[in-house]
């Protein structure tokens, strides 16, 4: 939680791999046993990855509709990913962090919820790489050419492609706050890994060991775009008191 009286989660992913929908559930599902009443999803920095992770997270926070759709040269390549009910998350509020350096699967992620209105985008602009790119053999087969042969578009329609998606709310940074935001993730991402649990098989039942972090404070870091989606969500909760909403 990063605001434990208005019950606000956190999830930073930072790359789309085989695994990554997976522990996004189970840290949802831990997040949700604790109270969890709202979700800020952080994809900024994420430059990534499979495409068929990208879809797969987006369906969790969607019941229907397109997510997403290539369309190509050849008709062949022209394909539309649609969300199912099956799996999708409770209709909490949410917030996606997104910047410059949130790319391709991120992309696709953040204008499917933006699309569907299914929560708010918060920071900058994305990088805008939404292209399919091909090996093409050439001669006799020794060497190959890699060429763009599709490209992603959002379910309205918006090409992905050296365009980009728009957030919402835009809170700019300027260089200095861009470079500390970039070692502050990092740093967590580290961190991550110091905590990473360790098995060890007692029995032959799996008994799991948190790591701890050196003793050692870091000077706290303030993240202003996080800081600004947490306000966002407190002002959402206080209305839903106020209008009885439950």
């Amino acid at each position: 939680m990063v605001d434990n009286d208005y019950k606000v989660g956190y999830l930073a992913v930072t790359n789309f791999q085989e695994n990554t929908v997976r522990d996004m559930d189970a840290a949802i599902q831990d997040l949700m046993k604790k109270g969890m009443k709202c979700l800020v999803l952080d994809l900024r920095f994420n430059p990534g990855g499979l495409l068929n992770v990208a879809v797969d997270m987006a369906d969790k926070f969607l019941e229907r509709g397109v997510i997403v759709s290539t369309k190509g040269r050849d008709k062949t390549q022209n394909y539309v990913y649609q969300a199912h009910k099956k799996g999708t998350y409770p209709n909490f509020p949410l917030v996606v962090l997104v910047n410059n350096g949130s790319a391709s699967a991120s992309e696709i992620v953040a204008g499917a919820i933006k699309d569907h209105k299914r929560g708010l985008l918060l920071g900058i602009k994305t990088f805008g790489k939404g292209s399919v790119q091909s090996l093409i053999p050439v001669g006799d087969g020794k060497a190959a050419l890699k060429l763009t042969t599709a490209r992603y578009y959002t379910p309205s329609g918006v090409c992905i492609h050296e365009k980009g998606i728009e957030p919402h709310v835009k809170v700019q940074l300027n260089f200095a706050e861009i470079k500390a935001l970039h070692e502050h993730l990092a740093m967590i991402n580290i961190d991550a890994m110091i905590n990473e649990t360790k098995v060890n098989k007692v029995n032959g039942t799996e008994t799991v060991l948190k790591g701890t972090v050196g003793a050692k404070e870091k000077p706290q870091y303030i993240d202003m775009q996080l800081e600004r989606a947490i306000d966002i969500m407190k002002g959402i909760e206080v209305y839903a008191k106020r209008s009885g909403a439950p």
